[in-house]
This record gives C-alpha cells, sequence and structure tokens, in this order.
C-alpha cells in the first residue's frame, strides 16, 4: 500500500470515528483517543507525502536528518504503533 492509499484508509477510519460520535459517542474518551491518534499518523503520512511528491525521499533530507540524529539522538517514539493501526483499521 502506498502513502495516499494509507492516507486514504486513515481518513475514512477518521471519518466514520466522527460519524459515531455524531450518533451520542462525543464523549466517548476512546473515540476521541482513536481520533487523536488518527490525527497524528494523518499528519506523520503527509509530511511523508510531500516530500515524496517533492522527490527528497532520500535526498537533501534524509542526509539532514542523519546529521540531526547524530548530533542530537532520534526523535521520540512514534505516537502510534503498528499494531494500534492495525487496531484501529480492524
Amino acid at each position: 500500500m502506498d502513502t495516499l492509499e494509507r492516507i486514504n484508509q486513515l481518513a475514512a477510519e477518521r471519518a466514520r470515528l466522527f460519524r459515531a460520535a455524531g450518533n451520542g459517542e462525543r464523549g466517548d474518551a476512546t473515540v476521541m483517543t482513536k481520533v487523536a491518534i488518527l490525527d497524528g499518523e494523518l499528519d506523520r503520512l503527509w509530511a511523508q507525502r510531500r516530500a515524496e511528491r517533492a522527490g527528497r525521499a532520500e535526498g537533501i533530507d534524509r542526509l539532514i536528518e542523519r546529521q540531526y540524529e547524530g548530533l542530537y539522538g532520534r526523535d521520540e517514539a512514534p505516537l502510534v504503533t503498528r499494531e494500534e493501526l492495525a487496531e484501529l483499521a480492524a
């Protein structure tokens, strides 16, 4: 699955959750947590898609990222694990 397909899949799931929230589940903390997780993953995927379209997925941006990691270490852990995303998609 490519980045755009994954974006579309997660956006559809997010829309489904918002529809559920509109049907009386708005105060459900689980729904809001899932939406927040999806929002974070969608932000990451859109950034990845922009990099792909710019032709920079393995270009200068990756070199800068490696240099940054060498100086300062890796960023924090991802907001959501692959297992959590699979659970949301189910």
